[in-house]
């Protein structure tokens, strides 16, 4: 449905067409919340205690700092896709609507949480120690 909308967009414009698929929407929108809220949780649960982990250790011997790098970088990609599919969703503008303001406010302050540079500076800080 997410490439329903994203592909027929010029369409939905028309206010008989929105009206016909407001039900359609908010099924949509409920969709991007859980999975936002499941990354939310995968994010809680950090890297050290994901799968992730464990296969870059045991398959690829990826450092723990890059791996959880990676790992947050990859979980910003999945958010910013999800985002994307509201404003799919939704039409441009977006934030101006009740549920993108909301999914925006959490968007954004979930990706200032995924910030990577704190981890890079603390290994930065831990290696200027060392030498």
């Amino acid at each position: 449905m997410f490439q329903i909308f994203a592909r027929f967009h010029d369409l939905l414009i028309r206010q008989h067409i929105r009206n016909a698929i407001r039900e359609y929407q908010t099924q949509l929108i409920q969709r991007v919340k859980i999975d936002i809220d499941q990354l939310h949780e995968k994010f809680k649960a950090k890297y050290s205690a994901s799968k992730a982990m464990k296969m870059s250790r045991i398959t690829v011997d990826i450092p723990v700092t890059t791996g959880s790098i990676i790992w947050a970088r990859q979980i910003e990609k999945q958010l910013v896709r999800y985002l994307k599919r509201v404003e799919d969703v939704l039409g441009t503008g977006w934030e101006q609507h009740v549920d993108g303001q909301r999914l925006k406010f959490e968007g954004d302050s979930f990706k200032q949480r995924l910030n990577t540079s704190p981890i890079f500076e603390d290994w930065l800080e831990k290696v200027f120690k060392n030498l």
